[in-house]
């Protein structure tokens, strides 16, 4: 009888204490998910390009280049110096150009990535972008 009261308090500690350790889990995600969301909203991620000198003036949010994201799929040399210059403001970069296929419309055009058609702007031009101080 005796083993039986412990094997019954040892399931009723481990259900409590599982259960503790899964909601801790779920805040946990909960939080990673949330800051995941906020994070490209409010601020653009180490290394990448706020571009922002043409688009304020045009009425439109600024855009946010992900140069991590690119960097997981091509190297360095794919892009600079045969597409964009290393040199800060050197390529003029606009949505005309890139509907002629010039710079990001080089690969964003429907077959290599998405387009820059209309229904995309969002992808790229995010709200609220900030530069990192």
């Amino acid at each position: 009888m005796t083993d039986n009261v412990l094997a019954k308090h040892r399931n009723r500690t481990a259900v409590r204490v599982g259960k503790r350790g899964s909601m801790a889990a779920n805040i946990c995600l909960a939080l990673m998910i949330g800051l995941f969301l906020a994070v490209p909203v409010a601020w653009a991620a180490p290394g990448d390009l706020v571009l922002d000198r043409t688009t304020k003036a045009k009425g439109f949010d600024p855009v946010v280049f992900a140069h991590w994201r690119h960097r997981i799929h091509f190297r360095c040399s794919v892009c600079h110096e045969q597409i964009f210059e290393m040199k800060r403001g050197a390529s003029r970069i606009t949505m005309e150009n890139m509907n002629k296929g010039q710079y990001c419309g080089k690969c964003h055009n429907g077959k290599v990535a998405f387009n820059v058609e209309f229904q995309n702007c969002a992808r790229c031009h995010i709200p609220a972008a900030k530069k990192r101080p």
